[in-house]
């Protein structure tokens, strides 16, 4: 590694034409970065991918280091990354602190992705005060913050930030545990900023009726919107709480803001019921890009897969999670109607 990172750094010095490195998958430890300190500290670093690297609290200490050394010690100087991708490894609170170190100095980012940090509330909440901090985030369309433990205080905290995000078109806050008021937060959040999203996913984060009222709420603006209806192709929001009358609370809304370009349904897990199930039946057509639905582990009744697999036919994924004989719905009642519109 330190052979190979001092000659491409060698090589690209004088022409400063090294603007992307990615030494993801690889078992890189401290020693690694000091391997590779040479292509982590090129002045003129557009994208840096270091996923599924190992990289503990200390080591990503020493990454934070080495990247604002390429400043020459100048802390005015902006970092001049517009992609930042750390992935699956295993920095933990202290990691986060790292890249909030990192990402105070950045004042152009595009494509964020920080996931699978293995961090708590505490260090989670630090990153989501690193975002809200930083005066570019404007810049952003692609943010991945899976698998961070934001907690509803975290979330709040991040919505101020993506409040601002008015180039958005993916956000992926999966697995972030941010209850409903993150959610609330994030859903305005969203409509403040107006972004042009594609593709959210809510999933794992311990939505109830409240959060799907949220969501009803931003669908529906989305919807009445003409420059922003029929963008969002993915919605994700599994492994949640909503039952089946939440579930019936959003999805007609959802149908209305992206029937004419939502290609991903994913919603596997979510308490939905037969009532919730029989909606869909009933709005789902109204999709007509639509191709794959994804709700199994509902608690469908055999003869209502039966009629969900006739109806959807190849675009259904795999129904071998529910139970044969159905389950009493969890929520017969729909979301309040009352301030469901911005």
């Amino acid at each position: 590694m330190k052979n190979f990172s001092d000659s491409v750094s060698a090589a690209t010095k004088s022409s400063g034409c090294l603007h992307s490195v990615d030494v993801s998958n690889n078992a890189m430890g401290t020693k690694g970065v000091t391997s590779c300190a040479a292509l982590l500290a090129t002045p003129d670093l557009r994208s840096l991918k270091m996923c599924n690297d190992g990289l503990s609290q200390t080591t990503m200490a020493e990454v934070a280091e080495t990247i604002l050394a390429s400043c020459g010690g100048d802390a005015n100087q902006a970092l001049k990354l517009s992609t930042l991708h750390f992935y699956n490894n295993m920095s933990g609170d202290d990691g986060c602190s790292a890249w909030s170190r990192i990402i105070e100095r950045c004042d152009s980012l595009e494509d964020v992705r920080f996931s699978g940090t293995r961090a708590s509330r505490v260090g989670s909440l630090v990153a989501s005060k690193a975002l809200d901090s930083n005066k570019s985030v404007g810049n952003i369309r692609h943010l991945d913050l899976a698998d961070n433990t934001f907690t509803g205080e975290g979330g709040t905290i991040l919505a101020r930030a993506v409040s601002r995000m008015g180039k958005l078109e993916f956000l992926d806050l999966r697995d972030c545990s941010m209850e409903d008021s993150g959610i609330v937060a994030i859903c305005d959040a969203l409509h403040e900023s107006g972004a042009p999203l594609k593709h959210l996913d809510l999933s794992g984060n311990e939505i109830t009726a409240e959060g799907t009222a949220a969501l009803r709420k931003l669908f529906r603006w989305w919807g009445k919107n003409a420059s922003r209806k029929d963008k969002i192709e993915f919605f994700g929001a599994e492994e949640n709480e909503f039952g089946s009358g939440g579930f019936c609370t959003f999805l007609p809304s959802l149908v209305e803001c992206g029937g004419g370009s939502l290609k991903t349904l994913k919603v596997n897990c979510g308490e939905i019921g037969e009532k919730g199930g029989k909606k869909l039946l009933e709005v789902g057509g109204g999709f007509t890009v639509l191709d794959k639905v994804l709700v199994d582990g509902n608690a469908f009744s055999e003869g209502l897969v039966g009629e969900l697999e006739e109806h959807f036919g190849e675009k259904l994924g795999g129904m071998d999670d529910n139970d044969d004989e159905g389950e009493e719905d969890s929520d017969d009642e729909e979301g309040d109607e009352d301030g469901s519109d911005y």
